[in-house]
């Protein structure tokens, strides 16, 4: 049997999370990301986000990042994709003592104002 270490093995949990974002969102990866970083046991209160699917990536603004201990708090915006609409989002992971994968995940979501949400989809369009 060949042992594979999980890619967050000894990271820092901020680490960890910013990674699993990265493939999830960046490169449309979430069912890999998923696979990778979550535990097994993972309690996920939002378990049908769409970025835990594969498919193409989800532009994403992380506004703030905030670790203590193993929790890690991330406040982003994630422009409309996949049919869903744009939402900003606080999402709470904890993150295991050894294991290197996310334990956690509490999401936090709120709709931005209609006006807001327009100008941001069109602002990369120009891009």
């Amino acid at each position: 049997m060949v042992w594979r270490q999980r890619p967050g093995v000894g990271k820092l949990p901020r680490t960890i999370v910013l990674d699993y974002m990265t493939q999830a969102y960046d490169k449309g990866r979430g069912a890999e990301a998923a696979q990778g970083y979550f535990s097994p046991k993972m309690v996920d209160h939002n378990p049908g986000s769409t970025e835990l699917r594969d498919g193409p990536p989800i532009r994403h603004e992380i506004r703030q990042v905030i670790a203590e201990g193993l929790v890690v708090a991330v406040y982003h915006r994630v422009e409309a994709a996949r049919g869903e609409p744009a939402i900003d989002v606080l999402d709470v992971f904890k993150t295991g003592a050894y294991t290197g994968r996310i334990a956690e995940r509490q999401r936090f979501v709120q709709f931005p104002p209609a006006g807001e949400a327009a100008k941001t989809a069109h602002s990369g369009d120009a891009k």
